[in-house]
């Protein structure tokens, strides 16, 4: 459900967007997270992460996403991840 109203809110599948999403799943891995959130920062050159949702895992793509001086916009209900 987060991730179609994502879709929804930035007007992904409108006509003329001009947002695109990529999806990287972790499967509640922190490894996985990891390279995940770093593959779509080398690779994908994403300009923002959004996620992660399970507590688990958020702290390590805040990590990731502190490293790469890139914006996340975190979505888990743990508390003090930065």
């Amino acid at each position: 459900r987060t991730l179609r109203g994502l879709e929804m809110g930035l007007g992904v599948n409108l006509p003329n967007s001009s947002f695109k999403l990529v999806v990287a799943d972790s499967a509640g891995e922190t490894e996985a997270a990891r390279a995940g959130a770093e593959r779509l920062i080398r690779q994908e050159n994403v300009i923002a992460l959004v996620g992660d949702i399970l507590s688990k895992t958020s702290p390590t793509v805040a990590a990731v996403a502190e490293e790469f001086g890139v914006p996340l916009i975190n979505l888990s209900q743990k508390s003090d991840i930065t």
